[in-house]
């Protein structure tokens, strides 16, 4: 997540950067354990810890199989939890 752009991880488990304008919310507030950094005129950067390793996403698209597993076992996490489980 960013003042541009949201890292999406769609039905598929491939994370996808969106535009922000695409939401209808103007400004979704990062969930307190993930790591933000705020810069000058109101950027900032959030991201869950476990994907903030160097270069995660860029080797996803390579194909890494580390990289593929980390984040679709966020995305498995993340999906059990929005269903309440």
């Amino acid at each position: 997540m960013s003042d541009t752009d949201y890292r999406v991880i769609d039905d598929l488990g491939e994370p996808s950067l969106y535009p922000r304008s695409y939401f209808l919310e103007d400004r979704l507030e990062p969930p307190l354990e993930w790591i933000t950094k705020n810069f000058d005129e109101g950027e900032y950067w959030a991201i869950p810890n476990e994907l903030s390793a160097r270069r995660l996403f860029e080797d996803f698209f390579d194909g890494n199989k580390e990289s593929i597993a980390t984040i679709k076992a966020f995305a498995e996490r993340a999906a059990r939890q929005s269903d309440g489980q």
